[in-house]
């Protein structure tokens, strides 16, 4: 059986890349040549995007992932087709032909974006507008060096640029107050619409320019000149929620507005929040006591507070990590877990902490982004006023940063359980060979790798922190997946089961003799899962089942071969078991299905009858409520109230044979096992207990 579904895959697989090949030169071949570097790359990103949409759409992504992984393909076409009994051939060929395509076109843009950064640098060196900067694709177009030498210059301009304008600013407001009653009313009334609207926006739904038009602030500016997404995505920047590596293009593009020939300094998109912020603060210190009239500024050097915060903090996470190395186990293999035991204390912390975008200003080997960085920020966060959040993030970091280099020095005598991001990820991948996904488990699966990799990137705490928060969602995940497997089993005769179980056992036991041969001792030692010899253990409980049902006679492989070579009987419907003794039980369950919906109101109590009783169905019973309430409605009937007669698999078949859905729509048969639990299951299970 399993050799016809590998010569099957093959073929299909060979087919597939030979077409997705073929079109994707058809592709490049009419580009080639004809579209300048930008407009080919903005192409190419176009074509993506669209077979990005189609594999969202797709029921079947993990065929599409794993493409170029025909181990891992075969064993999810096979272990699908044996145990839900279904044909995925025109899926799998369509599944993989995205993954092909997409994967050759993601291949040419990475080449195509390799180009860019030169190019990108040197326009910006001879102050000339690069176009790519203004293309709005997302490709990393300058390189990392590169990237550091703008942002040196551009950041310190642009913390001017809001000093600046936020001055301009506050000087035309307290000319506007001078000339007011009630000076005071104002600022409270304007304070609080910062606190009640702009700061909670997002939450209620609120316009940004509406709110902007009842700010003192814009008197003079003219508000049409925004767009709310922009002022939306402005936002996201400002409050740290966006990596400044990632908004380069957005920095040289509004010192690119700025011209000396007006003498005049935007207010732009990207300042406005930064601008607006530092006017709430001088709001704020006039209602701690300050005078309106009063020139504004800072009471304490920025630069200096910030620097003294970062060297005490930075001083007692060293004497925190001093206190755990004194008091240390001797032996090593105590202190490895010592050490261990601390850091995963820290790695709570972090995770409780009460703003990640904390963690977002601590660039570490870059001191002069970082004091830069926090000089917009400063106007937005109050460093000053949350100093201590701050101060609690710096020490979090260190200390998780010196755990790990105390941990690394064991690293040459044993090996720890942290893993790197690849052997991480492929740990899930293996999961795949032996279980049957959906697509939800699936797409989690696909999350909490994408998250790795994304914390990754996004802050400056050790890649051991965030594969330690990798490996307790994976546990998670694979809760998630034993679960759904047991629900197919449970869908699943003896002998059906047995033949998977007893092959996968043999394979599983093979491939722990190698291990055991091989790498045995170094796995124990990494702590490692072992998910093979969890799938072991519940294959074999299954098995253990088997055979007590079937005694010790019992072979699946004859088994399976007798139920293929018995002639099929027709069955036409269910057969109720009190059929003969409470017959009128199900009138009053048809009733019941009645009064709550679930069934046309003109059903009657013959054709109704027939659904129990074998008889030929001739008129189908109209289910009018979703798929996923008959769907429980036959489980709990057949499979857990028992009120019908066993009819093996074959109770589906027989399902859509007597009901259909409004308008005579038939019910597809596969999606009815795989749906879940519905919220009004509980009226359901009152009907059927009726009977």
């Amino acid at each position: 059986m399993k050799q016809l579904f590998k010569e099957k895959f093959e073929s299909i697989y060979k087919s597939t890349n030979n077409k997705a090949s073929s079109d994707y030169r058809i592709f490049y071949n009419s580009k080639k040549n004809r579209l300048d570097l930008l407009n080919k790359i903005e192409t190419y990103e176009s074509e993506l995007k669209k077979i990005d949409n189609l594999i969202s759409q797709n029921p079947h992504p993990y065929y599409c992932e794993y493409f170029n992984n025909s181990d891992l393909l075969f064993y999810q076409f096979y272990n699908r087709g044996l145990l839900l009994k279904t044909d995925e051939s025109d899926e799998l060929r369509e599944s993989i032909y995205l993954g092909f395509y997409r994967h050759k076109i993601r291949k040419a843009l990475v080449s195509l974006s390799k180009l860019i950064p030169e190019f990108t640098f040197q326009m910006y060196q001879q102050d000339l507008e690069c176009p790519f900067l203004n293309s709005g694709h997302d490709w990393y177009n300058i390189s990392e060096k590169d990237y550091y030498d703008i942002m040196k210059s551009k950041v310190m301009s642009l913390s001017q640029i809001v000093e600046l304008t936020s001055n301009i600013l506050i000087y035309d407001i307290q000319d506007y107050l001078s000339t007011v009653k009630n000076p005071m009313d104002i600022i409270k009334q304007q304070l609080l619409i910062f606190k009640n609207e702009l700061d909670g926006f997002k939450s209620k739904n609120l316009s940004i320019k509406t709110i902007f038009s009842k700010l003192i602030i814009f008197r003079n500016i003219d508000i049409n000149d925004f767009e709310e997404n922009k002022l939306k995505q402005s936002y996201e920047i400002f409050k740290g929620k966006v990596p400044l590596k990632n908004i380069t293009k957005d920095f040289l593009n509004f010192f690119n507005s700025i011209t000396e020939s007006t003498g005049t300094i935007p207010i732009d998109h990207l300042t406005i929040f930064f601008v607006i912020n530092r006017v709430r603060i001088w709001l704020n210190t006039i209602i701690e006591g300050a005078r309106i009239e009063e020139p504004f500024e800072l009471n304490e050097s920025l630069t200096e507070f910030i620097m003294k915060l970062i060297e005490n903090s930075y001083n007692q996470a060293d004497k925190i990590i001093a206190d755990i190395k004194n008091s240390s186990p001797i032996s090593e293999e105590s202190r490895i877990d010592y050490y261990k035991h601390h850091f995963d204390n820290y790695r709570t912390k972090y995770n409780q902490f009460e703003n990640e975008s904390w963690f977002n200003l601590i660039s570490e080997g870059e001191e002069p982004i970082l004091l830069y960085y926090i000089n917009i920020i400063i106007t937005q966060v109050d460093i000053m006023g949350h100093s201590k959040l701050f101060h609690d993030a710096l020490i979090i970091q260190r200390v998780l940063s010196s755990l790990t280099l105390l941990l690394d020095e064991f690293k040459e005598t044993k090996e720890l359980d942290f893993l790197s991001i690849s052997e991480s990820c492929s740990s899930t991948n293996s999961i795949l060979q032996d279980i049957v996904f959906n697509k939800e488990i699936f797409l989690k699966k696909q999350q909490i790798e994408l998250e790795l990799y994304k914390n990754h990137d996004s802050n400056y705490l050790p890649l051991e922190f965030h594969v330690r928060n990798f490996a307790l969602k994976l546990i998670e995940l694979f809760k998630l997946v034993i679960e759904n497997f047991s629900n197919i089993f449970d869908e699943l005769e003896p002998s059906e089961k047995g033949y998977y179980i007893f092959e996968k056992i043999k394979e599983l036991k093979r491939s722990n003799l190698n291990l055991d041969s091989f790498d045995s001792k170094k796995l124990n030692q990494k702590g490692v899962t072992n998910y093979k010899e969890t799938f072991l253990d519940f294959f074999e409980i299954e098995a253990q089942y088997i055979r007590d049902m079937n005694a010790s006679n019992f072979n699946p492989l004859l088994s399976i071969n007798n139920t293929t070579e018995k002639s099929i009987t027709i069955i036409n419907s269910f057969y109720y078991k009190h059929y003969n003794s409470r017959l009128s039980q199900l009138t009053d369950m048809m009733t019941f299905l009645i009064k709550n919906q679930f069934i046309s109101e003109h059903t009657t109590i013959v054709n109704f009858r027939k659904v129990f009783n074998k008889n030929h169905i001739e008129t189908k019973i109209i289910w009018t409520k979703s798929a996923t309430e008959f769907s429980y409605f036959i489980k709990y009937l057949h499979n857990i109230a028992k009120k019908i007669e066993n009819l093996k698999q074959k109770h589906w078949s027989v399902a859509v044979e007597c009901f259909v859905m409004k308008n005579n729509v038939p019910f597809d048969q596969k999606k009815l096992r795989t749906l879940k639990k519905p919220a009004n299951f509980e009226l359901i299970e009152n009907a059927v207990n009726l009977i």
